[in-house]
């Protein structure tokens, strides 16, 4: 029974994954050019700098600090592609390996502890460089992204 269990969620995880995958790919590469935003995301950065009112110097601090975070992020985001197709490859075998689903599946919830923490650590950088009514409006916006609150913070960005 436990093992029929185990089979069942690890089979849920890889649709969910897999679900995610597809996501990622039609944003990076499929997604027409108007709208799509992965990488530089030079749109949602020019409407944070009208809506917090940033100053020259706070700007350059951001800018920086935000190419940085997201030169990382996709350095995790592209170990866990790695780690899920490793999960699908292991999952389509005649007889999966229950310990290699196990090993991929602590290294997939490494890398994405991982993502947070250093989402985390980003946002705090960030209200490094902020005055208080300025982290105040950023910590709106970033509740409205986090689908914490029902208000969208940005036009064009879903709350999803």
């Amino acid at each position: 029974m436990k093992k029929r269990m185990f089979v069942i969620a690890l089979l849920l995880l890889t649709i969910i994954n897999l679900v995610g995958i597809g996501n990622m790919v039609y944003h990076r590469w499929l997604k027409p050019e108007s709208s799509a935003c992965f990488d530089g995301c030079d749109g949602r950065f020019e409407q944070m700098i009208k809506l917090l009112s940033l100053r020259p110097e706070q700007i350059a601090r951001m800018d920086t600090a935000r190419h940085a975070f997201h030169t990382e992020l996709k350095g995790l985001s592209d170990q866990l592609v790695v780690a899920k197709v490793q999960l699908a490859d292991c999952l389509a075998q005649e007889t999966p390996n229950e310990a290699d689903m196990k090993r991929i599946l602590n290294e997939i919830g490494r890398l994405q502890s991982d993502a947070q923490k250093r989402v985390i650590k980003h946002l705090l950088l960030v209200k490094s460089f902020l005055d208080p009514g300025q982290q105040k409006k950023f910590f709106t916006i970033v509740q409205g992204r986090f689908g914490a609150t029902p208000i969208q913070p940005m036009s064009g960005r879903p709350l999803h």
